[in-house]
C-alpha cells in the first residue's frame, strides 16, 4: 500500500471489527462499518461476507478465506465474479480425498470419521470426496455434523460410539475459532485428528 502512495494516518484508515466465532454478530458489525462509510471492504469468511452481501451492492468488497463463493451466492463465477465482490476461495474439494489417505498413512488401522458445518457449503463435496476414497479402499466413513459449539460436543460423542479412532475436521469458521474444544474433545475420545489449517495442530 505504502508503494502506491497510501499511508495509515496520512491518507489512509482502517478500521477494523472481529465477531470472534459470534457469527450473528455479523450484521450488527458490518452495518457499523458501512456508516463510516468505507472505500472498501475486506471480509474474511463466509458468514461475514454473507452479512456484507445483504448490508450492500455498491461498495468493493473484497472477501479472503470463503469456501465456495459460486454456490454461496456471492458471485456469478469465478472467472467473472460480477457485482461488487470479489476475492479468494478457498474451495479445493479434491484436497478432501488427501486428508482421507493422510489419515490412513498415519493409523493405517484406524476408523475414520469426519465432522462437519453443514451451514457451509463446501462441506457436501469434501464429505462426497472422502467417502468415494473410501469406498474405493472397501471401508465407509460416518459423517456427523455440528452447526453450534455445543453441537460439536455430540458430534465427538456420536464418532466416538461408532468406534472412530481419527477424524478429519472440514473447514469451517465455526471450528476454526474452536480448536482447542475439538483438540480437547479428540484427545477425550482418543481419536488422532487431521485438521485443515495448522491451527489446528
Amino acid at each position: 500500500m505504502r508503494e502506491l502512495g497510501y499511508e495509515v494516518g496520512k491518507n489512509l484508515v482502517i478500521e477494523a471489527r472481529f465477531a470472534d466465532g459470534r457469527f450473528d454478530r455479523c450484521p450488527a458489525l458490518v452495518a457499523e462499518l458501512l456508516s463510516g462509510r468505507p472505500d472498501v471492504l475486506v471480509v474474511g469468511g463466509t458468514p461475514a461476507v454473507e452479512a456484507v452481501r445483504q448490508a450492500t451492492s455498491t461498495i468493493p468488497v473484497v472477501m479472503t478465506a470463503v469456501g465456495n463463493p459460486v454456490a454461496s451466492g456471492f458471485v456469478a463465477s469465478l472467472a467473472r465474479p460480477g457485482g461488487n465482490i470479489t476475492g479468494l476461495s478457498l474451495d479445493n474439494a479434491d484436497l478432501a480425498a488427501k486428508w482421507f489417505e493422510l489419515a490412513r498413512s498415519v493409523a493405517p488401522r484406524s476408523r475414520i470419521g469426519v465432522v462437519a458445518n453443514p451451514s457451509q457449503h463446501t462441506h457436501e463435496g469434501y464429505a462426497r470426496n472422502i467417502q468415494s476414497a473410501a469406498q474405493s479402499v472397501g471401508e465407509k466413513v460416518p459423517v456427523v455434523t455440528a452447526r453450534t459449539v455445543i453441537e460439536i460436543d455430540g458430534a465427538f460423542a456420536a464418532l466416538a460410539r461408532e468406534r472412530v479412532t481419527t477424524v478429519i475436521v472440514l473447514p469451517n469458521g465455526l471450528f476454526n475459532v474452536n480448536v482447542e474444544r475439538i483438540a480437547g474433545l479428540a484427545l477425550k475420545h482418543r481419536m488422532a485428528s487431521i485438521g485443515t489449517t495448522r491451527s489446528y495442530a
